[in-house]
């Protein structure tokens, strides 16, 4: 699995996985809205409030 990361920003480059719908989501910087690749048994989501401090976990 590839992770792409920008300034504020994670999304799944390449899932290796059959229907790609984690890569298909696209950048996320936001709480609340996960990435979730079953496949891979993989959730990517930022914590924290909104516009405040990211951390990624």
């Amino acid at each position: 699995m590839e992770i792409g990361v920008k300034f504020n920003a994670i999304r799944v480059v390449d899932g290796h996985c059959p229907g790609h719908d984690c890569e298909h989501r696209g950048y996320i910087s936001e709480p609340g809205l996960p990435i979730v690749c079953a496949y891979n048994q993989v959730v990517i989501e930022i914590v924290g409030e909104p516009n405040g401090e990211i951390v990624i976990g």
